[in-house]
């Protein structure tokens, strides 16, 4: 099976010399992501490619994802008919699983503002949640006249939500609008991220199985809260919460999701799908019964015979949707008892977990040599400005770094443990603030340098010129221990020993 490119999903954008790519599909140092509309994206990669894939990118691919999907489907919310009833179901979802991504993965994805994107998203869905609320109350209030006598549905047909004539608040074309300037928005969040990691450092940093893990447990707790909050039928506002941590849970595990998956996986997926069905059904038909409850205040009192029968029409309706409610609530509260939910939380656990084993923790292997001088070869290369400080540790330590390409500043924190050919290193990007923040905090402890890259065959030769202090280092990163490092020729006349087990080469050591 051949492995699926990066390029297929971005256009590429070089800014300077990029090694080979050393993962899979992650095709180079720079991605700059054009407009939804301007491709049809192939299929997501497979969930095992997903999960061993850093965090910060499979989040913006899941986000480029659910925005084209909700930009094929907003082309044609105005259309009539069952066309236009379905685009706006499927812009409404697209809509809801971006909210969701942005949301649950709102620290790989800090550079795109993803709580401002979110709530973007969040009131796009719900504009088009009144054209839902409209279509699903049309089939209650259709069973509902139904089941009237002959009498009562000619007084019910005098009243505007029974009436042939009742028309959804949904405007198209103000959607559209709207949609428009939120993809621009969008499409300008994603255009401007570019990946400035060296190729090995992106398989360093927090894969996404630990990433989607974290987000899948952090909706199991939502999911308890708020099902833990329901008093009964009428407690709505929990049930609704309830729902949507359903909801974000599905929407998780959706793109991890593949047909090879056990039967337990299968069930609790189910289990879910029901649950979600139920907690609508409770929701839509308690709104339409408070709409009919309001209604006698609305038209006011007719008199005679046909305020009886109105009265009575709607005194019958409302019976019906309560028993519709309490039969709904009914089955929901054996989904919800303790046995069950403690089996689809234990179930969703375990699923989070597989996720968390499965990626291991990243590690470095790398060599390390000292130079008499700076090489050359490199000289007319552009560097990477570097500035790192160590926060206090001994065992554990933490690297505080600030990178300048270019114009760009970028800030990440990299927690190592280990000595000698191979660590385990685990870094993601941070924030300016926090990156500031906790830069303060390594007066001392610091290391100055210029980072020269050299791709040379399959490996990435990385030449340090320290700027604190005269002292030149090269390193080179290994996918494996068995992988033979011949020295290059342009670098081999200014090597002076390997240094890869003296301590006190490490930067750590060197820092002051």
């Amino acid at each position: 099976m051949s492995l699926i490119s990066i390029s297929k999903y971005n256009s590429l954008s070089l800014t300077r010399k990029a090694p080979a790519p050393s993962h899979p599909w992650l095709g180079a140092r720079a991605l700059h992501i054009p407009r939804m509309h301007e491709q049809v994206l192939p299929p997501l990669p497979p969930p095992s490619q997903l999960l061993a894939a850093p965090a910060s990118l499979v989040a913006r691919l899941l986000v480029r994802e659910y925005s084209s999907q909700a930009a094929a489907a907003a082309r044609n919310v105005g259309l009539p008919g069952q066309p236009g009833i379905d685009a706006r179901h499927d812009v409404r979802v697209a809509l809801r699983r971006l909210r969701v991504t942005l949301r649950a993965y709102r620290t790989p994805l800090e550079e795109c503002k993803p709580a401002k994107l979110a709530r973007r998203a969040g009131a796009l869905s719900r504009r088009v949640g009144v054209s839902r609320t409209h279509d699903v109350h049309l089939e209650l209030l259709a069973a509902v006249h139904e089941a009237r006598t002959a009498r009562q549905r000619a007084v019910l047909d005098q009243l505007p939500p029974f009436g042939k004539d009742g028309q959804s608040a949904f405007d198209a074309p103000a959607f559209e609008r709207r949609w428009q300037r939120f993809e621009m928005r969008l499409a300008a969040a994603l255009e401007t991220w570019t990946d400035t990691h060296h190729l090995a450092t992106q398989q360093r940093a927090v894969p996404f199985s630990v990433a989607a893990a974290d987000a899948l447990e952090r909706a199991i707790g939502d999911l308890q809260r708020s099902m833990a909050r329901v008093t009964g039928p009428d407690d709505i506002a929990a049930m609704h919460a309830a729902r949507l941590a359903i909801k974000a849970i599905r929407y998780l595990t959706a793109p991890l999701a593949s047909d090879t998956d056990d039967a337990s996986s299968l069930r609790t997926r189910a289990s879910l799908r029901d649950a979600q069905e139920l907690l609508g059904n409770i929701n839509d038909v308690w709104s339409l019964r408070q709409h009919l409850r309001d209604t006698p205040l609305g038209v006011g009192d007719t008199g005679g015979l046909a305020s009886r029968v109105l009265k009575a029409a709607l005194a019958a309706s409302d019976r019906d949707l309560t028993a519709r409610i309490t039969r709904a609530f009914a089955s929901l509260e054996a989904w919800r008892a303790a046995p069950a939910m403690a089996a689809t939380s234990a179930a969703l656990r375990t699923l989070g977990e597989s996720w968390r084993r499965g990626a291991g923790l990243p590690t470095e292997i790398e060599r390390k040599w000292l130079l008499s001088a700076l090489p050359p070869h490199v000289r007319d290369l552009s560097p990477m400005r570097i500035e790192q400080g160590y926060l206090p540790g001994d065992v554990l330590v933490e690297r505080i770094r600030r990178v300048r390409a270019g114009r760009t500043t970028r800030w990440f924190r990299t927690v190592k443990l280990g000595r000698g050919l191979s660590r385990i290193e685990v870094e993601e990007e941070t924030s300016a603030a926090l990156g500031k923040a906790l830069f303060a905090l390594t007066v001392g402890r610091r290391v100055s340098k210029r980072r020269y890259a050299v791709s040379d065959g399959a490996l990435v030769w990385e030449v340090d010129e320290f700027t604190d202090r005269e002292l030149f280092l090269v390193e080179v990163e290994l996918p494996d221990e068995t992988t033979v490092a011949t020295i290059p020729e342009w670098l081999a006349p200014w090597i002076v020993r390997e240094v890869t087990d003296e301590s006190s080469f490490t930067n750590w050591k060197l820092a002051r």
